[in-house]
């Protein structure tokens, strides 16, 4: 029993540490989406897929 709590504290401790690293990591990073055409959803389908990408992303 007491093995059993000993290793439930260490894997809440790694899984803290974990969250922790990543959230700080995947909040740094940018994702760049380039193309040659007007970012105009309603002007071509290069910027409508843009479009849906960013919300997607950002949601």
């Amino acid at each position: 029993m007491k093995v059993l709590k000993q290793l439930t504290i260490v894997l809440m401790v790694a899984l803290f540490a974990v969250v922790t690293i990543t959230g700080t990591a995947i909040s740094a990073k940018t994702i760049k989406l380039h193309h040659l055409n007007k970012d105009d959803p309603f002007d071509n389908p290069t910027g409508a897929m843009a479009t849906v990408f960013k919300s997607l992303v950002e949601a």
